[in-house]
C-alpha cells in the first residue's frame, strides 16, 4: 500500500484487535461491524422491539443531537436504564452510529461483509477433507472464477455504453464516462432520489451560496449545501460524501439549479473512476523491486494476465496466440 496507513478500519469487535488498531494505525477511524452490533443486542437484550429500536438507531441519519435524543427516549421505553450491555455500548456510540461516524469515509461499508463475502465464496469451493495438492488446486479455481468476474466487470466498465434513464441525461452521461459501472448504476439512484427534494431557497454569502432542501413527505428533515462557484466545491450536511465518495441526492440538486452539464471534479473521489486502477497499475509497474516477495510478484502477475485472458478467450484466434505466447513464456521461465 506504499506506507499508507488507512484512513478507517472496521472491525467485529473483537477486544485483541482493537488493541492492535490502536497500536498499528492510532490515527485511523475504528468502526463497529453493523451487523455484529446487531446480532449482541439481540443475545444480550432480550426484550421485545428493543432489536429492531435498535438497528434504526445505528442506521440513523441525523445528527449527535438527534441521535441523543432519540436513544434517550428508547432507554427509558424498554427500562433499560441498569442495563450494563447498553449502558457500555452507549459509551463506545462513536465506533457504531451513524451519526458519529458521518464524515469519516468508510467508502459506504457499516459491516464487515465484504470480508465475510469473501469467506462464503471460498467455503462454498472447498471441501473440508482435502488433500494438500487439492487444496491449492481448488483454491486457484476459486481464485481464477474471481478474478475472471472482476475482467468481466472491467471489461463492460469500458467497452459498454449503459442507456441514459434519468431526466437528468447531460449528468448522467458524464457519471457514465468516468465512473465504473456499478458506481454509475449508484450514482443514477442519486438522480432518482433527488426528484423527491424540495428547493426551499437559496442564500448568498460573500463567497459562496448556501442552499437548502426538505424532502417530500419527511417532514422536519432538512439539509443545507454550501457552493462555491470559483471551485465549484460543495459541501453537504448529510455528508454522504465524506463518508461514501459519491455525490449525494442534495449535491446534484444543486448541480441541477446552477444548470451545471458535468459532474465538478471535487465531487469526483478518483477511487471510483474508470482510470483509478490504470493508475494503479502504471504505479506498480515503476515501482516494483527485487526485494518484493515470490507470493507477492505471482499475485501481480496473476492479477495483470488475467485482462488478458479474459479477452483472449473471446475468440479461438485469440486463444490460440495467447496459448502459443504462454507456452513459449513458460519454457523460457522454466
Amino acid at each position: 500500500m506504499d506506507n499508507k496507513r488507512p484512513v478507517s478500519v472496521l472491525t467485529d469487535g473483537d477486544m485483541a484487535m482493537h488493541e492492535a488498531i490502536q497500536k498499528v494505525f492510532p490515527s485511523a477511524k475504528h468502526c463497529l461491524c453493523n451487523w455484529h452490533m446487531h446480532r449482541n443486542a439481540k443475545r444480550n437484550v432480550r426484550v421485545d422491539g428493543f432489536e429492531g429500536h435498535f438497528k434504526h438507531l445505528m442506521d440513523l441519519d441525523a445528527n449527535e443531537v438527534v441521535f441523543e435524543e432519540a436513544w434517550s427516549k428508547m432507554v427509558r421505553k424498554y427500562g433499560l436504564q441498569n442495563n450494563k450491555w447498553v449502558s457500555d455500548t452507549y459509551n463506545n456510540k462513536g465506533m457504531w452510529a451513524y451519526s458519529y461516524l458521518r464524515g469519516q469515509f468508510f467508502a459506504g461499508m457499516k459491516s464487515s461483509q465484504r470480508c465475510e463475502g469473501m469467506h462464503a465464496f471460498f467455503n462454498e469451493r472447498l471441501k473440508r477433507k482435502l488433500k494438500l495438492f487439492e487444496f491449492v488446486r481448488c483454491f486457484d479455481m476459486a481464485l481464477y472464477r474471481l478474478r475472471n468476474k472482476e475482467a468481466d466487470a472491467e471489461a463492460k466498465t469500458d467497452n459498454n455504453d449503459p442507456c441514459l434513464t434519468t431526466s437528468l441525461q447531460p449528468l448522467e452521461k458524464h457519471a457514465a464516462t468516468i465512473f465504473t459501472r456499478r458506481l454509475f448504476f449508484m450514482f443514477c439512484n442519486e438522480i432518482i432520489e433527488e426528484a423527491l427534494l424540495i428547493f426551499d431557497g437559496r442564500k448568498e454569502e460573500f463567497d459562496h451560496r448556501i442552499y437548502k432542501f426538505s424532502k417530500y413527505t419527511k417532514f422536519g428533515s432538512t439539509w443545507e449545501v454550501s457552493y462555491h462557484p470559483a471551485t465549484s466545491i460543495m459541501k453537504c450536511s448529510c455528508k454522504k460524501f465524506e463518508f461514501f465518495g459519491l455525490p449525494c441526492s442534495h449535491m446534484i440538486s444543486v448541480m441541477k439549479c446552477e444548470h451545471m452539464t458535468e459532474i465538478p471534479p471535487s465531487c469526483v473521489m478518483h477511487r471510483w473512476t474508470k482510470q483509478a486502477r490504470k493508475v494503479g497499475e502504471q504505479h506498480c509497474q515503476a515501482q516494483f523491486s527485487s526485494t518484493l516477495t515470490q507470493e507477492t510478484r505471482f499475485g501481480v502477475l496473476c492479477s495483470s494476465f488475467t485482462e488478458m485472458c479474459y479477452y483472449a478467450s473471446q475468440t479461438s484466434e485469440g486463444f490460440e496466440e495467447a496459448r502459443n505466447a504462454f507456452f513459449t513464456m513458460t519454457c523460457r521461465m522454466k
